[in-house]
C-alpha cells in the first residue's frame, strides 16, 4: 500500500509539472526572419538582450554592414539605434556599435558605446523622451593630463544623484577609473595608484558598478592578483572588501581569486570568491566590514 501510495503521489506530481510546464507561453522577439526596422532586409545575427521594465533592447545586425541596438516594447519592434543615425557630438554617423559593455541604467536609460570615423564615445538612450545623447567621448581631456581620452568603456550610471562612471584611456593606455557629472570629469583611481590593505597598485579593471553611494569593482593590482574595492562618494575614500590576503570566513585559508564584476546594491557588495578547495558567494558591507559567506 505504500508503495501504491508513492506512485500515485508520484503520478500526480508529475502530471502537475507538465501541466505547469504547459502554462508557459513564449514570445519571439525577433530571429533571421524579422525585418530589420529602419533597415534593410532581415536580421543576420542577434545578441546580448537586456531586460528592464517593459523594454527589451538586443543588439542586431543585417546584411551590407547593417548593425544596432533595437528595442521591443508591447509587441512592437523599433530601431533605438544604429549605423544609419548621426553619433552626437561628432556629426558624423556611428561606424561601429560593439555589444560589449552596453546595459540599463537603474533609471531605464540605456548606456552603450559607439564610434565613429572621428572618435569613440559612451553613450545613452533616454528613455524619458527616446533621444540618444553623448555623455563623454573622445574630445574630452584627461583629468591631470595635456591629452584628450584615446578610447573609453565601461559605463554605468545611477541617478539621482546622477553620477555617470566609466574607464577611460590615455595614448600610451595609462588607464584610469572617471567620474562625470555634467561636463566635470573627477578621477577615481588611475595606473599606478596606490590600493588600500596593500604594496600592490592598480593596473586597471574591466567593469564597474554603481548604487547611490558606492563604486564597486575589482582591479588587475600590479602584484599580478586581483581584490574587491568600493569608492565612497561620501568619505571620497577607496575600501578593501576583500584580496588574496583576506582569510575566507568560516576557514583558515585565503582567497586565491576574484570573478568580475562584484555586484553592489544598497550598500552591499557581493562576490565570488575562490580558495583552494571550493569557491563561494561572499556579501560585505561597501566599507569593508561584515564579510561573510552566502
Amino acid at each position: 500500500m505504500p508503495k501504491t501510495i508513492s506512485r500515485l503521489f508520484l503520478t500526480a506530481a508529475c502530471m502537475a509539472m507538465a501541466l505547469s510546464v504547459q502554462a508557459y507561453t513564449f514570445t519571439k522577439i525577433a530571429d533571421t526572419n524579422t525585418a530589420i526596422p529602419n533597415g534593410t532586409g532581415t536580421f543576420t545575427g542577434l545578441s546580448t538582450a537586456h531586460i528592464s521594465q517593459s523594454n527589451i533592447v538586443f543588439a542586431a545586425k543585417g546584411s551590407s554592414g547593417q548593425q544596432g541596438f533595437y528595442r521591443w516594447k508591447d509587441s512592437v519592434l523599433t530601431r533605438l539605434v544604429d549605423k544609419n543615425m548621426t553619433a552626437p557630438g561628432f556629426g558624423t554617423t556611428f561606424t561601429n556599435l560593439p555589444d560589449y559593455d552596453s546595459k540599463f541604467s537603474e533609471v531605464n536609460d540605456f548606456l552603450f558605446t559607439g564610434i565613429t570615423a572621428g572618435g569613440q564615445g559612451l553613450y545613452r538612450w533616454n528613455s524619458f523622451n527616446d533621444t540618444v545623447d553623448s555623455l563623454v567621448d573622445t574630445t574630452y581631456n584627461i583629468p591631470g593630463l595635456s591629452e584628450k581620452f584615446k578610447t573609453l568603456r565601461s559605463l554605468d550610471q545611477v541617478q539621482p544623484p546622477g553620477r555617470t562612471v566609466f574607464v577611460g584611456y590615455s595614448s600610451n593606455f595609462t588607464e584610469g577609473i572617471y567620474f562625470l557629472s555634467g561636463t566635470n570629469i573627477t578621477t577615481l583611481i588611475t595606473t599606478n595608484d596606490a590600493l588600500p590593505g596593500t604594496s600592490a597598485t592598480f593596473l586597471g579593471t574591466d567593469n564597474i558598478v554603481l548604487d547611490g553611494a558606492y563604486a564597486a569593482f575589482s582591479p588587475y593590482r600590479s602584484d599580478s592578483s586581483r581584490g574587491v574595492y568600493c569608492y565612497s562618494y561620501a568619505s571620497n575614500q577607496i575600501f578593501a572588501i576583500a584580496d588574496t590576503n583576506t582569510v575566507v570566513p568560516g576557514k583558515a585559508i585565503k582567497f586565491t581569486g576574484f570573478t568580475d564584476p562584484p555586484t553592489l546594491h544598497n550598500g552591499t557588495v557581493v562576490f565570488y570568491g575562490s580558495y583552494a578547495g571550493g569557491a563561494g558567494l561572499f556579501s560585505a558591507n561597501a566599507d569593508g566590514t561584515s564579510l561573510t559567506k552566502l
